[in-house]
């Protein structure tokens, strides 16, 4: 077998599904589709009858099915996946082995792409298990170079430049010395002398005054609104939410100072939170090829979905937490926040509906780092 050059978080290889362990299951809330060769491959399993009788009852045809998309899987009463036994494991993987799994089980949460020759392996904060390893990390999360067997990959077109600037992008990111937010606005400065001039320059973004910040008493609502506008078309982040929607309304008058004093109580209860969105935003880096999330905007576009990442991660963990402060709760909430983030067109919207909050002024992404 032939041998790759790979490039993996240092987790990579730990990482382990929970099985039946996970408090939210990656089949649940989920739409899951499978291709038309898988779904005639499952529905004609040599398998027990009570499976067989599992799988008839299993998917559905989306309204405009394809080939890439030809089945869904259709949700029990409680939403899961009913292939899921009585205790939580999967009939399908449990009687006929990973191998017949459908390629998104198999996969998920990780992400294999081929770019420049080389393998990118890394994986999706959206998984409990993932989030958890993340906050696990001590050190800033490293990334190493070696060689594998052949992985299952995704074959794109990459730019020459991503390496580059992803890195010195992780590279400000992972400064420990200098507060959370500052360094993600030494990132902004990265990308601004980058989309003026094509420069990769951190020293100089380091030394870049940082963004004017608006108030945090409106940027605060910017926020809010965001995530409120976001959950009405995701239902992972209306669900895992919930919480943190019913206790911020964005035009209540009292909605700040309710939001300084969950935050106190959030950083008295966590204080390692900086650490683990540290980690968690640089696997987020990484696995989406950040600065070019998203082909449809510039650097500068770029910049603000992120900032609208830490935002998110951010009024969604203390809002969350304000009634359980268990780490538990917070897993739940950012597991839940990356599943719409890193598995839809967040940056986009993020862009779009920070800059209609701001009307154009940046300042107010300077605020929205106050959080």
């Amino acid at each position: 077998m032939s041998k790759n050059i790979r490039i993996a978080p240092d987790y990579y290889d730990r990482f382990r599904c929970k099985g039946g362990a996970c408090r939210n299951s990656c089949c649940m809330g989920w739409g899951i589709s499978v291709d038309m060769k898988e779904y005639f491959r499952l529905i004609g399993l040599d398998c027990s009858p009570r499976l067989h009788a599992r799988l008839e009852c299993a998917f559905h045809q989306p309204d405009t099915p394809s080939p890439e998309r030809y089945a869904l899987i259709s949700p029990d009463w409680r939403g899961d996946c009913p292939m899921h036994d009585e205790d939580g494991l999967c009939m399908l993987h449990r009687e006929c082995g990973e191998d017949v799994l459908p390629a998104v089980c198999r996969m998920y949460p990780r992400s294999v792409r081929e770019e420049n020759g080389v393998i990118k392996c890394v994986c999706s904060a959206s998984c409990e298990a993932v989030t958890e390893l993340l906050m696990d990390e001590e050190a800033p999360l490293s990334f190493r170079t070696d060689q594998t067997r052949d992985e299952p990959s995704l074959r794109v077109v990459s730019d020459s430049r991503l390496s580059e600037l992803t890195r010195a992008c992780l590279t400000l990111l992972q400064g420990r010395t200098r507060p959370l937010p500052a360094r993600i606005g030494s990132i902004g400065a990265l990308l601004a002398a980058f989309e003026e001039s094509g420069a990769c320059d951190s020293a100089a973004a380091l030394s870049a005054a940082q963004p004017a910040a608006w108030p945090v008493e409106r940027a605060l609502p910017a926020a809010v609104r965001l995530l409120r506008r976001l959950a009405q078309n995701s239902p992972s982040l209306e669900r895992f939410g919930a919480a943190m929607l019913e206790r911020y309304d964005p035009d209540d008058s009292q909605l700040f100072a309710l939001y300084r004093r969950d935050a106190a109580a959030f950083e008295r209860a966590f204080p390692d939170w900086p650490r683990w969105f540290e980690n968690l935003l640089a696997n987020h880096i990484f696995y989406e090829d950040f600065p070019f999330t998203d082909k449809r905007l510039t650097p500068s576009g770029e910049y603000t979905g992120l900032v609208g990442v830490y935002a998110a991660m951010r009024v969604m963990s203390v809002g969350c937490t304000a009634e359980r402060a268990e780490r538990d709760a917070l897993i739940d909430a950012l597991s839940g926040l990356f599943r719409c983030i890193e598995h839809a067109a967040f940056y986009l919207n993020a862009d779009y509906l920070l800059e209609c909050e701001e009307q154009g002024d940046r300042g107010l992404l300077g605020g929205v780092l106050a959080l």
